[in-house]
């Protein structure tokens, strides 16, 4: 099974469907090992959840709370969505079950209602989950479909969701609903010939990078007109990936490997540093940890001329 991560950070920072928390990007990286959670800061490895089953994405929302998929039965319905609960600055190591009856889930996605999104691979359906004051309604409604094997899952600027198909090797956007309607209002191509896209994210300039999860993997560029190019190969099965704070570009392959693509004044390199996490299995996500706004009278201090000053997170 080609397993991925929709990498939270490239979800729901200030770019994707109009956040507008202050966020700060930390270095903690969550991987899993499809049946384990870890933690890894500093290179050092440390358990956060062990006995789970068929672990596939993991994404943080805006709470800072960590949700991952899993189930990988196909059409039988064994899939699931678990949360994480982020208590005081602190993962719960007991997960809440979100969703259930699953078919094969692959890519998460939220949006600025904090609604959840999930690409079912196994029934080529994108479901959605209200967002009630922090408890999801437990049973999903469609939201769009149908395609052939989504995978991947990115919010866009504008509430527009881009879905990821390997099958089709397509890129899709689906737009919002319309006022006072359910599911997205409509759909169009984005890319196409991409063999096997998996994972996607933008950097701050708004190309999306895409991993292409073949036994020469690469990563692919798409600029915002929509010109297709071809950013590193030799990669072997590149499934999730996504920028720290810096601006570097991190990419885990399902074989194990995790490479550094290091931004230097601005610019990738084309050469990456390649680690390899004990038990990565190509699917992991940076640790999200909110900055607390300013009180009332720190602002009054700070003046306007800083207030305008204020860097954003980047995307």
């Amino acid at each position: 099974m080609i397993k991925l991560c929709l990498c939270a950070f490239s979800l729901i920072c200030a770019g994707a469907f109009g956040a507008t928390s202050s966020w700060a990007q930390s270095q903690t990286m969550y991987y899993d090992s499809t049946t384990a959670i870890y933690e890894y800061a500093d290179g050092v490895r440390s358990t956060l959840a062990t006995g789970l089953s068929g672990l596939d994405v993991l994404a943080f929302d805006s709470a800072g709370d960590l949700f991952v998929s899993g189930g990988y039965n196909g059409t039988s319905g064994d899939g699931y969505v678990d949360e994480f609960l982020n208590e005081s600055g602190t993962l719960s190591s007991t997960p809440v079950r979100i969703a259930s009856g699953l078919y094969n889930p692959g890519g998460i996605a939220f949006d600025n209602a904090g609604d959840l999104y999930v690409a079912n691979q196994g029934n080529g359906q994108i479901y959605v989950y209200d967002n009630n004051d922090g408890t999801y309604n437990s049973t999903g409604t469609v939201y769009i479909g149908t395609f052939s094997k989504p995978l991947g899952l990115l919010s866009g600027s504008g509430g527009d969701l881009y879905v990821a198909d390997l099958n089709t090797a397509t890129i899709t956007i689906a737009y919002p609903p319309s006022p006072g309607a359910q599911g997205s209002s409509g759909a169009e191509l984005y890319a196409s010939d991409l063999i096997a896209p998996a994972e996607m994210a933008f950097d701050s300039a708004g190309t999306m990078y895409v991993t292409i999860a073949t036994s020469s993997g690469a990563v692919d560029m798409i600029s915002s007109d929509k010109i297709v190019s071809t950013f590193a190969t030799g990669l072997q099965y590149p499934e999730s990936l996504a920028f720290d704070s810096s601006g570097n570009l991190f990419v885990a392959s399902a074989l194990g490997k995790l490479y550094e693509f290091a931004d230097v004044d601005g610019v990738l390199s084309s050469t990456p540093t390649v680690t390899t996490p004990s038990g990565l299995s190509g699917n992991f996500a940076f640790e999200l940890t909110p900055v607390p706004e300013p009180s009332t009278m720190a602002l009054s201090g700070l003046g306007i001329v800083s207030l305008f000053l204020r860097r954003r997170p980047r995307c």
